[in-house]
């Protein structure tokens, strides 16, 4: 398995990529734009990219140096650890590795808003509320990125589970694009709260077309039971953020009372309700993105369809590939 970096002159986060990928051991070659036009041919035509850096690891790629998914590709690589100087980078050639490369690169691969409470998912703040999970409830949003994209976003609990003695919540994320009729891409993962946060265990995704696969993180070494899990986020907004007030804000879903939290490292807003589920969010503001309540869910059905065959990654590359 190859991972390429591809990189630019003078540019610092470039820098700062290469910096942290040779620092926790992991293998990569560099490709400077400005050198090789064929490597500004694939960055820009096969890629799609415009940005340096951009990490490439099989047909998964990662935009711009994001220190947190970088650590989070690197714990999936079993890299989480600087290693000292001289010190030779591991092989990665088992198939638990791959398997483990393929699952943070697609799940990174998925824009969806809840998945950064997991922590997966690209160019999304840390998303957070007060976690209230409800069987049948949810809520469904419009997210707008800084850009002018928007998504549609369904956030529902539609089942539970018990999880080694703790109560595990069946939690669906569908997203769908604002060219697109059909869901993107269905996440469902089972979730439990501890100490750590959210964890996930289990995790069910669909493509549009395919049958869904079903990955038992738990079993892979990455959920509970296991070293702590890279599925896992803090629960609750107010871990991060300063209570403002309470206000009454209108969206398209209604009006609401809500409690007004600011981040305290000033990079946005978020206002929660008890009346939304599962996170009680009815508004989330910050530089990136706004995300407004567009209707409350009581009757939550499931978007999987089909039986779920186990993870297979080179299969869900292939079919990945076949949609480029």
């Amino acid at each position: 398995m190859e991972i390429y970096l591809y990189t630019e002159p003078g540019c610092r986060a470039c820098v700062d990529a290469k910096a942290f990928l040779t620092s926790h051991g992991i293998s990569f070659q560099e490709r400077n734009v400005r050198l090789n036009p064929e490597y500004l041919r694939i960055l820009n035509d096969e890629l799609n990219s415009c940005t340096t850096p951009t990490l490439v690891v099989d047909r998964e790629s990662v935009v711009g140096f994001d220190r947190i998914k970088y650590q989070l590709l690197a714990r999936t690589l079993g890299f989480a650890q600087p290693v000292g100087p001289g010190a030779r980078p591991a092989r990665r050639e088992s198939f638990m590795k791959t398997k483990r490369i393929v699952i943070v690169l697609i799940l990174l691969a998925v824009a969806v808003p809840l998945s950064a409470q997991m922590a997966f998912g690209p160019r999304l703040s840390n998303v957070s509320g007060v976690w209230n999970p409800v069987v049948g409830g949810g809520a469904a949003y419009e997210m707008k990125d800084s850009d002018g994209t928007t998504s549609q976003i369904e956030m529902t609990i539609i089942g539970k589970e018990d999880v080694q003695g703790t109560p595990g919540y069946w939690t669906e994320i569908a997203v769908t694009g604002s060219q697109n009729k059909d869901k993107d891409m269905v996440l469902k993962y089972l979730v439990t709260r501890g100490s750590a946060g959210m964890t996930a265990s289990k995790v069910i995704m669909q493509q549009p077309g395919q049958d869904p696969m079903e990955m038992d993180l738990s079993a892979m070494g990455m959920g509970m039971g296991g070293r702590k899990s890279p599925m896992s986020a803090p629960t609750d907004i107010r871990e991060k953020a300063d209570l403002v007030g309470t206000e009454t804000i209108t969206v398209p879903a209604g009006s609401f009372s809500c409690d007004h939290y600011h981040n305290k490292d000033n990079t946005g807003d978020a206002w929660v309700s008890s009346k939304v589920g599962p996170w009680g969010l009815v508004k989330m503001v910050d530089k990136k993105q706004t995300m407004i309540l567009n209707k409350v869910i009581t009757d939550a059905k499931e978007h999987i369809t089909g039986t779920p065959k186990p993870f297979n990654p080179m299969e869900m590359m292939r079919n990945h590939g076949g949609r480029e």
